[in-house]
């Protein structure tokens, strides 16, 4: 058995005893005597029940969660798997002082509970009982963002799995929680009406930070190489995109970095040499065209912008490939007079300053950090 100070822990394992999940009861068996010094805990899956807290009937709390050990050193948590009812009743018990990064992979209700309205109600009155004091970065997917609540100041939110028909919860959940750092994550199947809660999440007078991963998934794809109505062989329809990015992005008066990456997922498979002639003909259509009227658009519109970038990738297969064209206003040019002067950013320019900013994607491999292969 560890007795050393323990400071980070990853558990990336099934639970002991045959069990499929990891349960509040069940790491009582080991991980209490670390508490007072465990400070990062990644989790493989935790599996919450009605039982382990508050009773959406309103009942009194569950006769699990007080007898529990508390962590009371633990900043940052990372759960790759959390499923049954997401409660902060149970969360805010076990990890009282987060404050870094709480990041969820994936959340799955498996009760059969979908009533998420009566869930935002006991995450709502938990809060008024105690609350974390701020989340430097919280990483979800957006119908648990919806769920969780939260009411506490967040530093950079990012997330995951954005679709249409939960557009008007993540809508929602952004206008009660406000961030100036956002990160997002667009499924467009089946269309584009997505960008809906973009434009009604009440981000006007907040973000300053903007990251758009646009992302389109086809299987057995009929893939043919053609420039008619704007179409590329990646069957995304890219002026409509970016146009609905241009629209939706264009109120964010006080966006200072911004960056757009579409992705297009096609899961048939296509000859290496064959992707390359495709991504090759993408390219070209995009870098032309979509890329530099995007750009120009939306530096003449947003005057506090101080970079911008738009990456295309595909992925045909089993071969990834992707471009991207930066710019930012050039030093020296008045930003009152409401001209900007765009310049092209150097490969090494452009990762410098991504990483800094933390304009990065939250996913990888699901969503592949991109590495430039081709310029014009």
């Amino acid at each position: 058995m560890i007795r050393a100070p323990l400071h980070t822990l990853r558990i990336h394992t099934a639970s002991s005893g045959g069990r499929r999940y990891w349960t509040p009861s069940a790491l009582e068996a080991f991980l209490p005597h670390f508490a007072p010094t465990l400070e990062t805990f990644e989790l493989r899956n935790l599996f919450i029940t009605m039982s382990d807290a508050r009773g959406l009937d309103g009942s009194p709390p569950g006769r699990f969660v007080l007898p529990l050990t508390q962590y009371p050193a633990v900043r940052s948590l990372y759960i790759r798997d959390l499923d049954g009812v997401p409660l902060l009743d149970v969360l805010m018990h076990l990890f009282p002082a987060i404050d870094g990064t709480l990041r969820i992979g994936e959340w799955g209700s498996i009760t059969g509970l979908s009533d998420h309205a009566h869930i935002r109600e006991c995450n709502r009155e938990a809060q008024q009982r105690r609350a974390w004091t701020k989340l430097d970065r919280l990483i979800c997917d957006a119908e648990l963002f919806h769920l969780l609540g939260l009411r506490c100041p967040i530093g950079h939110l990012m997330i995951d799995n954005w679709t249409d028909d939960v557009k008007d919860d993540l809508a929602l959940a952004l206008r009660e929680c406000p961030v100036a750092r956002l990160k997002l994550s667009l499924l467009l199947s089946p269309g584009l009406g997505v960008f809906d809660a973009l434009r009604s999440a009440g981000l006007e007078g907040t973000s300053t930070y903007l990251t758009l991963c646009l992302v389109d998934i086809r299987f057995n794809e009929e893939i043919q190489v053609q420039d008619a109505d704007g179409m590329t062989p990646t069957g995304l329809p890219w002026d409509d995109i970016l146009d609905g990015v241009r629209f939706s992005v264009a109120p964010l008066q006080k966006l200072v970095h911004l960056r757009i990456v579409v992705h297009s997922s096609i899961f048939n498979h296509v000859p290496e040499e064959a992707a390359r002639f495709m991504f090759a003909h993408t390219s070209r259509h995009c870098t032309a065209v979509s890329f530099k009227r995007v750009s120009a658009s939306l530096a003449g519109r947003l005057q506090s912008l101080q970079s911008l970038f738009v990456t295309m990738s595909v992925w045909f297969g089993n071969v990834s490939m992707s471009k991207t064209g930066g710019s930012f206003p050039a030093p020296g040019v008045s930003q009152s007079a409401g001209k900007l002067t765009l310049v092209r950013l150097t490969d090494e320019a452009r990762t410098a300053i991504i990483q800094k900013e933390e304009l990065f994607l939250s996913r990888s491999p699901d969503e592949i950090e991109l590495q430039p292969v081709t310029r014009d």
